[in-house]
């Protein structure tokens, strides 16, 4: 079994804004469903997006301190499932398979691919990148 991540070790504050971001995210959905209102998730999974760019712009994620790089990359995951959550609410999904960053680099084809072809940076890859087509998509 893995460790638990140590949240406490995020202390940028670039990262702090993000997580109050994501924080928002139940809030958020009861206002527009209040308000009936869908623009407010899809203004709050842009704002999520323009947190994350300011956080991965200003935050080293790839570090040599193993606890503080779980902190960021789970940080990382956590942005993406939130803005991939949001979209999925307004009927919009969105899926980067890992293949697609694997397959070039490792000449490996669909029925050949398994996950022993992913490494920990291709997984990194993965989440930067899905965020990317996110915030390039809105």
């Amino acid at each position: 079994p893995s460790k638990p991540v140590n949240y406490s070790l995020i202390t940028e504050q670039d990262a702090i804004e993000l997580l109050k971001e994501i924080n928002r995210f139940p809030s958020v959905i009861k206002d527009a469903a209040d308000k009936y209102e869908p623009s407010v998730v899809a203004r709050y999974a842009v704002d999520v997006a323009q947190a994350f760019n300011k956080f991965y712009n200003s935050t080293r994620i790839n570090v040599d301190d193993v606890e503080l790089k779980n902190a960021r990359v789970m940080l990382t995951y956590l942005t993406k499932n939130t803005i991939s959550e949001a979209l999925n609410l307004l009927g919009i999904y969105i899926n980067i398979w890992p293949y697609n960053l694997v397959k070039e680099k490792e000449n490996v084809s669909r029925e050949t691919f398994s996950i022993s072809h992913i490494t920990p940076g291709t997984i990194l890859n993965y989440i930067v990148i899905d965020i990317i087509v996110f915030d390039t998509f809105l």
